[in-house]
């Protein structure tokens, strides 16, 4: 299954990102946003197993969610 030309862009531009692990830090992220994708973006802020925070909710999931 090929992933939508959407979902082929995020990971295009994730790719380009620096990194120094897994994930870049949040600067490096927020620094370099693509415009097609950052209205779509969400941070969260894992604390624990049960906790999880949203930092950040892109007005394109905004609008889709409510």
């Amino acid at each position: 299954m090929t992933p939508s030309p959407a979902i082929q862009k995020f990971i295009s531009h994730w790719r380009s990102l620096k990194k120094d692990g897994l994930v870049p830090n949040i600067q490096d992220f927020l620094d370099l946003p693509h415009p097609e994708i950052q209205p779509f973006t969400m941070l969260l802020d894992v604390i624990s197993e049960d906790v999880v925070n949203i930092r950040l909710m892109g007005t394109g999931l905004v609008n889709l969610t409510g």
